[in-house]
């Protein structure tokens, strides 16, 4: 209505109470945060178990049985690989904890996490990778891993800056043959532990 010759913007009484208000679109800021990976450390893990089966399916002399991804039998922590000689006895052969490259390879959490897991499942040994270093260790009868306990520390993969890149042909190609390498590197001395014949990586 009007009111002296300029137009009210009070509301009319006669207007219902879900009457609505819309604002001009150009005065409503709407932001979309985009995904930083494209990728995440539980598909690559998933890829992991892939390649790892894979080989233990390709080598029926190593006598291992498969590579699952377990809940621990104390605490909700996953080890994110645990590799078998026996999954349905519980005998395992080698635990992997794995993170992204965001996470440094030397920080003492990540040690302690996979020493504990490796320790609970009584594996003889295990490794930590963070897809751009690995490192092998024993597992020690008493308290938890240290630098003390590495076995061997496996070079930079220089081609590896983000969890995405496995995605990329050429550098899944190099993180597939990391694993395979890690394998390589514990069998003979998980065997040793086990008590079991050490044969040639490739079963023979």
């Amino acid at each position: 209505m009007q009111l002296g010759g300029r137009v009210s913007t009070v509301p009319s009484k006669s207007r219902t109470a879900s009457s609505q208000v819309f604002l001009p679109l150009h005065s409503v800021k709407i932001s979309f945060q985009m995904p930083k990976h494209k990728s995440n450390e539980w598909e690559f893990q998933g890829a992991v178990l892939t390649w790892i089966n894979d080989q233990i399916s390709h080598r029926p002399g190593l006598g291992l049985d498969k590579a699952t991804q377990e809940p621990s039998k104390i605490t909700p922590k996953r080890s994110d690989v645990v590799i078998w000689w026996n999954r349905a006895a519980d005998n395992a052969f080698f635990t992997i904890e794995l993170k992204t490259p965001e996470v440094p390879i030397n920080d003492p959490k990540l040690l302690s996490d996979a020493s504990e897991k490796a320790t609970r499942w009584g594996a003889p040994c295990f490794a930590i990778w963070n897809m751009q270093m690995a490192e092998l260790y024993r597992t020690p009868k008493e308290g938890t891993a240290t630098p003390a306990d590495r076995v061997h520390q496996f070079a930079l993969n220089p081609l590896i800056a983000s969890v995405d890149d496995w995605l990329d042909p050429k550098k899944g190609l190099a993180l597939r043959d990391v694993h395979a390498r890690d394998l390589h590197s514990a069998y003979p001395r998980a065997a040793e532990a086990h008590g079991r014949k050490t044969l040639g990586f490739d079963g023979k």
